[in-house]
């Protein structure tokens, strides 16, 4: 679920923030908060345009968990 979208700080980046629950089909979650990501738009597709900003606080990975499946934010971050 898209929560925001900034108004293009830059005419290439951007930010978005993506609400994420162990609801429905992600009931298995593997951490659950906002995920913010980078959008730059002068990278190619295939090359990373998107990225997942990360969070240095973010939980150690558990069983079938990734890095990028723990890095959500909370209140406070």
């Amino acid at each position: 679920m898209l929560l925001s979208s900034d108004a293009a700080p830059s005419e290439q980046c951007s930010g978005l923030a993506e609400s994420r629950k162990a609801a429905g089909h992600d009931s298995g979650a593997c951490a659950t908060g906002v995920v913010i990501y980078k959008v730059d738009t002068s990278t190619a597709t295939g090359s990373g345009p998107i990225r997942v900003v990360t969070n240095p606080d973010a939980a150690a990975p558990t069983g079938n968990c990734t890095a990028l499946d723990m890095q959500t934010w909370k209140p406070g971050h």
